[in-house]
């Protein structure tokens, strides 16, 4: 990497320690080496979450691009596609309310039972998703309603 001329990576790290040493005679050492450790801690930290929001991102994007491929699929094909949005909308709600009641647990120190039942209306993202259920079965029986062809008029013809 550092091959060429005086950029040789023991001239790096020696610049690298004389600039330690010179920050030692400013600042002290105790300073340094909080400079140091913070440096390091956040290239790991760094190291660690950059990779994992991509990933959380690309499977987030994954996600939604499949769901409303499913969507426009079921609606081709007339199908019951609208409680998803019911469930979806639960599901996320579901998912809020988890990280506030998080959060409220770690700034009260309480429960997490506790402190999800302090949020109001935590209980409409659960409705929501039950709820899905049922709007599924009345849409998909309101979509066979509609397909089903006509029965023919019974004739006179057997008489």
């Amino acid at each position: 990497m550092f091959r060429s001329g005086w950029l040789h990576w023991h001239n790096i790290m020696l610049v690298l320690l004389v600039a330690a040493i010179a920050m030692d005679f400013a600042f002290g050492l105790d300073a340094v080496l909080n400079a140091i450790s913070v440096i390091v801690a956040a290239g790991v930290v760094l190291a660690v979450l950059v990779p994992l929001v991509f990933s959380l991102a690309a499977i987030a994007w994954l996600s939604i691009r499949d769901e409303l491929e499913e969507i426009k699929l079921e609606r081709a094909n007339h199908l019951a596609w609208r409680w998803r949005i019911l469930a979806y909308a639960g599901a996320l709600g579901i998912l809020a309310d988890g990280l506030v009641g998080a959060w409220n647990v770690y700034q009260r120190h309480i429960l997490f039972s506790t402190a999800v039942e302090t949020i109001p209306f935590s209980g409409v993202p659960v409705f929501l998703a039950l709820a899905s259920f049922p709007v599924r079965w009345i849409e998909s029986w309101i979509l066979r309603r509609r397909e089903k062809p006509a029965s023919p008029m019974p004739t006179d013809a057997a008489t």
